[in-house]
């Protein structure tokens, strides 16, 4: 089979399958890394192929992979920057390996994408099956995620990024492989409708739409057998997927909320920093910064950290500035270059179901969805006029380049990936020892922070103070401290280091320096527990009490002795504190009157009450 001597057979199934079940997220790294070599493979295979050519394309292209150069010096964690330059270097790669590729043996290429493009979705399809019973037995749905991913959507994403592939045309193909690659491509589908993810849904409407205007509005005929697919296999998949439910889930706005939160905070970023962003990869740094009042309890308190705004348009705004401008010029403008005469429906089906899917969730984080999306810009590329003549090792020189960099940063966050879990396996069973050690081992100038957006220096900080037990010495208390500064330096915003932090200065008698950390933590979530704990109790030491009750009144009512160790007994304190005020404020005299006449132990329940009544209000 002529397919079978093409890269491009191998490239969707070998970004596919290739894991690494020891690392933190384990379809992550190790796959970007590999497409990053195999753009640059790809490159150098098609070497004489390359035009000598610089096209708007390949201008919006290079706009995307340098407009971040100009806030590099500023941003607080390196290694997330050259995280994010490590995806965009890959994705260049790709684009201009595809490009010589299709400029080399076009029909060729489209039959080594499809048919590849439907092994790869056969494959995938496959793993999930299994778990999708099991999910649909224990009627939980995000037990769905296969062998391959991570998570359902993250799955139902890479399905319907890859089944545009197994529609592009194929001259002179068997009987056989067309019917096996259509139950494939069936198959694939119905895992897309099962797996009830509602940004793939809206996805697939917007490309049923598209298909509609172009086979309506604009009359084209060019490959009409084949193409309709398109139109056909998405009704058929949407009306399926209203039938079983699936209303429900389209409709259902519990997480909107949510996401205008993220989307607030982002905006906010961009029209702060509206030429440049906050730095590319930092927006799960300064996120925080920006208030979480409204978010869920286990975000507000530390235990969860938001890492993107599942929005890549308004990521790349708030990182990049109005560098965004180029990545959305690259979409529109091969979008428009693809559906033009002569053009392929399929490849611009990619480019509409990341957009769509884009603006719900984050596809330019994964490397199976960067894949198609780079195959998609290539073929645009292709297609594009020339704005002037390059040399063309210049050009392919550059691709190579930038597939063996993102490879390299990838490989190497992967690794980082893989020694993290040491931290949180000694993180988990309090092995202080252990922690230290694996932290300063996972660390790396391409690896500062884990996949929960905690520095890893934050374990190696707290390691150390662990390892003096009750009592540290002053010599294990600085060296935390210090190593905690680092942590803080590289996330400015994260608030369990700056509570551990605010506990060290409490140790070492730095008490009005406590406070001002748990004050900051509390400004940017006004209902950390950790926080207003730490703040109550400084403020109590400092002697001023109402600040100490006003920090009691915010903790949560959902807890109490029973549930937050040490809470009673320093709430109690600052009870008893409060009652020997001489002159108390008329709005708490009541309560001071009930206290100052109680025993400590009815302190708490009088407490109680009046929380209570304070929170109805």
């Amino acid at each position: 089979m002529q397919a079978l001597k093409s890269p491009l057979f191998y490239l969707p199934i070998v970004v596919l399958v290739a894991i690494n079940s020891a690392a933190m997220d384990i379809g992550l790294w190790l796959r970007m890394s590999i497409l990053g070599a195999y753009g640059a493979g790809l490159t150098a295979w098609y070497w004489k192929s390359i035009e000598a050519k610089f096209t708007p394309i390949l201008l919006f292209a290079l706009g995307l992979l340098l407009w971040p150069l100009l806030n590099f010096s500023n941003v607080p964690a390196p290694s997330e920057w050259w995280g994010h330059m490590a995806r965009i270097s890959v994705l260049f790669s790709i684009l201009l390996g595809s490009s010589a590729a299709f400029n080399k043996d076009q029909a060729g290429s489209f039959a080594a994408l499809k048919i590849g493009g439907q092994l790869a979705v056969l494959l995938a399809s496959l793993s999930l099956v299994p778990s999708l019973v099991e999910a649909y037995q224990a009627e939980n749905i995000y037990l769905a995620k296969g062998s391959l991913f991570t998570h359902k959507n993250y799955a139902a994403a890479t399905l319907l990024m890859l089944l545009p592939l197994g529609l592009l045309p194929h001259a002179n193909g068997s009987k056989t492989l067309d019917i096996a690659g259509t139950a494939a491509m069936i198959l694939g589908l119905l895992v897309v409708v099962f797996l009830r993810t509602r940004g793939v849904w809206m996805a697939a409407i917007v490309m049923v739409v598209v298909s509609l205007a172009y086979y309506g509005l604009l009359k084209r005929k060019a490959n009409l057998r084949s193409n309709l697919i398109v139109f056909g296999v998405l009704a058929v998949g949407l009306l399926a997927a209203i039938g079983l439910g699936g209303q429900e889930k389209i409709f259902n706005s519990s997480t909107i909320q949510t996401r205008l939160h993220y989307w607030n905070a982002s905006w906010e970023m961009f029209v702060d920093h509206p030429i440049t962003g906050v730095g590319a990869g930092q927006w799960k740094i300064f996120y925080p910064s920006t208030g979480l009042a409204g978010t869920n309890e286990a975000v507000m308190n530390g235990s969860t950290a938001i890492l993107r705004p599942h929005n890549d348009v308004l990521w790349m705004l708030s990182e990049t500035g109005i560098g965004a401008l180029f990545f959305i010029a690259l979409l529109a403008g091969s979008f428009f270059i693809s559906i033009r005469k002569g053009g392929q429906l399929p490849l611009a089906l990619i480019l509409v179901a990341f957009t769509v899917y884009g603006f719900a969730e984050f596809p330019l984080e994964r490397a199976t969805m960067l894949l198609p999306l780079g195959l998609a810009l290539g073929y645009a590329h292709s297609r594009s006029t020339a704005l002037l003549q390059l040399p063309s090792a210049a050009i392919g020189g550059l691709a190579v380049i930038l597939g063996v960099f993102g490879a390299y940063v990838s490989n190497a966050r992967n690794a980082g990936e893989v020694k993290a879990q040491d931290v949180l396996t000694a993180y988990g069973r309090q092995q202080a020892p252990a922690m230290v050690k694996a932290a300063r081992r996972a660390e790396s100038s391409w690896f500062e922070m884990d996949i929960y957006n905690n520095p890893i220096a934050y374990f190696e900080g707290l390691g150390q103070l662990q390892q003096g037990g009750q009592r540290p010495s002053k010599k294990q208390l600085n060296a935390a401290l210090n190593t905690l500064e680092r942590a803080r330096e590289i996330h400015p915003y994260h608030m369990l280091t700056m509570n551990q932090m605010a506990q060290v200065h409490r140790m070492k008698g730095q008490v009005k320096l406590a406070r001002d950390l748990y004050k900051e933590v509390v400004t940017m979530s006004p209902h950390n527990t950790t926080a207003l704990l730490g703040l109550m109790e400084s403020e109590r030491t400092l002697g001023n009490v109402y600040e100490a009750m006003d920090a009691l009144v915010d903790i949560s009512p959902k807890y109490n002795f029973q549930n937050l160790p040490g809470y009673r007994p320093e709430a109690l304190k600052t009870l008893q504190a409060f009652a020997r005020i001489e002159q108390p404020r008329n709005a708490t005299r009541k309560l001071h009157e009930q206290l100052n006449a109680a025993s400590p132990s009815k302190m708490w329940q009088i407490w109680t009450e009046f929380r209570q009544i304070h929170h109805k209000k």
